[in-house]
């Protein structure tokens, strides 16, 4: 039995390997359009960036929106401050008053039934120029490049797509963020492959709100986020509605085209991903399962190469000890190699994958503080806010 449960661990080890492979062939990086064609006609768009105490990003994102090679005079920014209680306000005052195509409004209270960033976008919304094509939500963490308006608006015109979002490249400084995002990052990946999103027969839909384009009709006609405005992932309650109204919507990698760093710290990890986890899985059974696959795919390896090495050295080279050394060390090259594939798309140096099992046990641990605190009512904390599940208090 003991050889035949080390014998499953590795084939899980390798199936995990397969299903990366898969996701891998379906990652796609949008096309980049450093020009917009002279004499080409333009669509209008709003871009719409939700800012709450971001003093310490907003003035980078917002420089990066105003530098775009699309043509000036064919889009306007619009930055709605919500209720922040740092610098924020009075930052992008300043910048408006530089910039002709930035617009400042400022977020009204936040009513019941609604989450923050659904309401900030709302009410950003409203304030669009009436004559926009498309529209483009940002958030106030981003980076875009200035080939980033031309290439999203051809992309989204030439595929005929009512909902583009991407991927931003992410930004890792410090110790925590090595360690901890890219387990995240494969995680999400795993969750919504880019291919099953992108199937327009299928039913998975998935986008990410840091970089989400919508065609302004449709986006009207299938009420906007005031439609989804109890949501906290609300970039998958919206692709859904996109997809499940048989509009096309396409998610890919925009690594050349914006970046993000998300949280800076481990108390902000533990926030914020604390706020998404257990709402993407919504099942109690459900959650531990993939808090057991994650322990098995991503700390369990080491745990018994580490086992196979104390038996070997307090007993000798007995069955058991050489069984859990082999199987220790196939699994850890196999997560190893696993590892360096998404390590070295976020750049990172290979010696980072050792970190794995850590930010396998990490991620875990926010996965369960997150199920504990819905759950039990406690709700998940987001901005200074509580929100109580899938939906906002």
């Amino acid at each position: 039995m003991f050889t035949i449960t080390l014998i499953l661990l590795t084939i899980i080890m390798l199936g995990a390997a397969a299903y990366q492979q898969y996701l891998l062939r379906g990652w796609v990086q949008m096309p980049t359009l450093r020009e917009w064609q002279v004499g080409r006609p333009a669509p209008f768009v709003s871009v719409i960036v939700p800012a709450r105490d971001e003093q310490a990003t907003i003035a980078a994102c917002l420089n990066s929106l105003l530098r775009q090679s699309y043509p000036p005079d064919r889009y306007e920014v619009i930055v709605i401050d919500d209720n922040s209680t740092d610098h924020t306000l009075s930052l992008i005052t300043t910048l408006a008053r530089q910039h002709d195509n930035l617009q400042v409004v400022s977020g009204a209270t936040l009513p019941l039934g609604w989450t923050g960033k659904c309401y900030a976008i709302y009410q950003a919304a409203q304030q669009a120029n009436p004559s926009a094509d498309y529209l483009l939500f940002a958030d106030a963490d981003t980076v875009v490049q200035p080939h980033a308006l031309t290439s999203a608006v051809d992309y989204i015109q030439r595929e005929r797509l009512d909902l583009l979002s991407l991927h931003p490249f992410q930004i890792l400084g410090s110790f925590w963020e090595k360690v901890v995002q890219p387990v995240v990052y494969v995680a999400v990946m795993a969750d919504r492959p880019l291919q099953r999103v992108n199937n327009p027969t299928g039913t998975t839909a998935a986008a990410n709100g840091q970089f989400l384009m919508v065609r302004r009709s449709t986006y009207d006609l299938l009420g906007g986020h005031m439609a989804v405005r109890e949501q906290i992932i609300e970039d998958y309650a919206l692709a859904a509605r996109f997809k499940g109204a048989g509009k096309r919507i396409r998610l890919l990698g925009g690594f050349d085209i914006v970046s993000t760093r998300m949280y800076s710290s481990l108390p902000a990890l533990w926030e914020g991903w604390s706020k998404n986890f257990y709402v993407a899985i919504g099942s109690p059974l459900l959650a531990l399962g993939v808090a057991v696959l994650v322990f098995i795919i991503s700390v369990l390896p080491t745990l018994l190469l580490l086992g196979g090495l104390i038996e070997l050295l307090t007993a000798g080279p007995t069955h058991n000890a050489l069984w859990l050394l082999g199987a220790g060390a196939a699994q850890c090259a196999i997560l190893m190699l696993m590892r360096l594939q998404w390590g070295g798309m976020l750049k990172l140096s290979p010696l980072w994958s050792l970190s794995h099992p850590l930010g396998g046990l990490v991620m875990e641990a926010i996965l369960i503080n997150s199920m504990i605190r819905i759950l039990s009512g406690r709700g998940v904390i987001w901005k200074a806010r509580t929100y109580a599940g899938p939906n906002s208090d």
